[in-house]
Formats: structure tokens, C-alpha cells, sequence
């Protein structure tokens, strides 16, 4: 049988020739060939990945807009508490808004800093717009 693509029959070695036993040499970066990745590039994955963060929250958007049509308009504990979840959990993401996004900043030179900026920002303002569902269905009670 041929060798599968990828495979690297020079990598492997008998390091214990006693038992007979094959065993792989401590593969280093420098034995692959693969690119390494940059620090633009992976500014950029940090950005994209930022983003993804900003866009699960924009999916709750929806998702509370149907929760507050289905708790109804009537003041029962149901109601009462999905709408004060419409205020707690957004302060709550707004209040801890560095500490989400601080794993994707570029901690040595802050070159993507206004770029995790723009995505923070729009991160605030999804989490306004969960409140101003939360004022509305308050409104509406």
C-alpha cells in the first residue's frame, strides 16, 4: 500500500532499538512545512473571532423579541422576570465589557486595538437594544 498524502516517513525513528518498539522524535515546528502565521494574520483571525462574539449576542436579538411576545402582557412572575432579564443580563455584558474582549486585543503592540474599538462598540449597542426591548415590554405591562 502507498503511503497516505502528508505522511513523512523520515520523521519517523527507532529511539529504543532494546524493545523494538517505534517511536515518534519530538516534532518541532522547524520539521513541518508548514507557513507560519504572522502577527497581521492573526490580528485578523483575533478580529474575526471578536466578531463572533458580537454576532451570538445579535442572535439573542430575535430570541428575545419572541420570549417577550410569549410571557404576554400581565403582571404574573413570568412576565415580571423575563423582563427583568431583559435589563440584568445586558448591564451585566455591558459591565464586563474588557474582560470579554480582552483575550482577542493584541496584548504586546495594541496594533488591532481599534479594531477590537469598533467591535466593543457594537457590541454596547446590542446590548442597548436588549434593553430597549426590555423598556418596551416594561411599556406594554
Amino acid at each position: 500500500l502507498p503511503s497516505p498524502p502528508g505522511f513523512n516517513e523520515a520523521l519517523l525513528v527507532n529511539s529504543n532499538t532494546k524493545s523494538g518498539i517505534n517511536s515518534r522524535k519530538s516534532i518541532t515546528s522547524s520539521s513541518f512545512n508548514s507557513p507560519i502565521i504572522n502577527e497581521a494574520q492573526l490580528d485578523s483571525l483575533k478580529t474575526k473571532k471578536a466578531w463572533d462574539v458580537v454576532t451570538g449576542t445579535v442572535k439573542q436579538v430575535p430570541m428575545n423579541l419572541f420570549m417577550s411576545y410569549m410571557s404576554g402582557n400581565s403582571l404574573q412572575i413570568i412576565p415580571i422576570m423575563t423582563t427583568l432579564m431583559f435589563f440584568t443580563g445586558p448591564v451585566h455584558s455591558i459591565l464586563n465589557l474588557k474582560k470579554t474582549f480582552k483575550p482577542f486585543l493584541n496584548n504586546k503592540t495594541f496594533s488591532n486595538y481599534y479594531d477590537i474599538l469598533i467591535v466593543e462598540i457594537c457590541y454596547v449597542i446590542v446590548n442597548i437594544i436588549i434593553i430597549f426591548i426590555g423598556c418596551y415590554k416594561m411599556n406594554k405591562m
